[in-house]
């Protein structure tokens, strides 16, 4: 009697690294997206100022727009690598919490040198406004 045998059912899924590979690739897409959508913003505040230099921060627009490509690259890829935390309500605040100090760390060095990136300025506010939004992006119900 010949028996045949039934496919496994994780035949089709990809190897974990895999999977973590797109992850990262999806976190620097969307992080790519948000800093042009963020430079265009920017750049028309420049246009219709009128001057590229904000003297309140000491730094130009092209500064900025700079700063944000490196907030798109350093978040986009810890957004990538920790993406299956956002599975719940829970780790989508983690999630939020991780990314947020890259976001506000990348600003802060634009305006502060390299040592804003790392400054209580910056970290405090990335974490806490990173984990409200992702608090606020987390899946409905998640939690109870």
């Amino acid at each position: 009697m010949s028996r045949r045998l039934a496919p496994r059912a994780d035949a089709a899924r990809p190897s974990p690294l895999v999977r973590l590979g797109e992850n990262v690739i999806f976190g620097l897409a969307w992080g790519f997206i948000l800093a042009v959508l963020f430079s265009l913003f920017v750049g028309l505040m420049a246009l219709l100022r009128g001057s590229a230099y904000y003297t309140q921060y000491d730094t130009t627009t092209g500064e900025i727009i700079r700063s944000y490509f490196l907030a798109g690259l350093l978040a986009g890829s810890v957004f990538g690598f920790l993406r299956p935390l956002g599975q719940t309500r829970l780790g989508t605040t983690v999630l939020g919490m991780a990314v947020g100090p890259f976001v506000y760390g990348a600003v802060g060095a634009t305006i502060h040198g390299w040592e804003g990136f790392f400054a209580f300025e910056t970290v405090l506010p990335g974490l806490l406004a990173g984990g409200t939004v992702g608090f606020m992006l987390g899946k409905r119900g998640a939690l109870g």
